[in-house]
């Protein structure tokens, strides 16, 4: 099975389920073009097949490295991925599709997903599509919704008992992101981490305006009690 046909043939079905509908309808309104899509096809006590396609040009050897990468994140030794050129046909760009055996992406005990991984490797997009197909039921508690942690913001599209859909927006705006803020449960957003270092800030200001107060007032009634103590 190609990379093009694994990624053709699970969207195709993702299309015929209601959670393919709010995929389609996404996919229309969306306004910012697609940079990357990852679908994970995901197998309960088995590896995961990992499926990349760039909506840009990019080298083998840079496919490569993003594999390798992704594999470092994920406790894994080198994968080697079978890569796809896809030439230009009836209007549409020329395309590059690859796909790798991984695991890791997929904790369904706990009902999670290890986005951190996925975008820590592809942070140098503006946009990522991630699609998970679940080959058994699962039960996704995390993440769910949206929101916005630093420069990442995303938003969960569609998700059923054998899909999840998400939209991921990087901000480029000062270049590419060193690191992500964590998705996963325990990740604290930047928005907190911002705000928790404020007050520890104005705390700080206010113990030294208050010590600095006590010492001055300490050194005006030094000269006093030393006469005093003269008598």
């Amino acid at each position: 099975m190609t990379a093009a046909r694994t990624i053709g043939g699970i969207l195709l079905a993702l299309l015929a389920t209601g959670g393919g509908a709010a995929f389609a309808q996404r996919q229309e309104e969306a306004v910012l073009p697609v940079d990357l899509q990852v679908l994970v096809i995901a197998r309960s006590g088995g590896p995961d097949v990992v499926a990349i396609s760039y909506g840009q040009p990019v080298t083998d050897a840079q496919v490569h490295e993003d594999y390798q990468n992704l594999a470092r994140a994920l406790n894994h030794a080198r994968v080697t991925p079978a890569i796809e050129h896809t030439p230009a046909q009836r209007g549409l760009p020329a395309s590059v599709e690859a796909q790798a055996i991984l695991s890791g992406l997929v904790n369904w005990q706990a009902g999670q997903l290890n986005l951190d991984a996925l975008l820590q490797t592809f942070k140098r997009y503006r946009r990522v599509n991630v699609v998970f197909w679940f080959e058994t039921p699962f039960h996704l508690r995390w993440p769910r919704g949206g929101g916005t942690r630093g420069p990442l913001r995303w938003q969960l599209d569609s998700a059923d008992r054998h899909s999840a859909k998400y939209d991921f927006w990087i901000d480029q705006s000062h270049g590419v992101p060193r690191d992500l803020p964590s998705l996963r449960p325990g990740g604290v957003p930047w928005g907190i981490l911002i705000a928790i270092g404020g007050a520890a800030l104005l705390t700080g200001v206010g113990v030294f305006w208050v010590t600095h107060r006590l010492m001055r007032q300490r050194a005006a009634v030094a000269p006093s009690g030393e006469a005093s103590d003269g008598v």
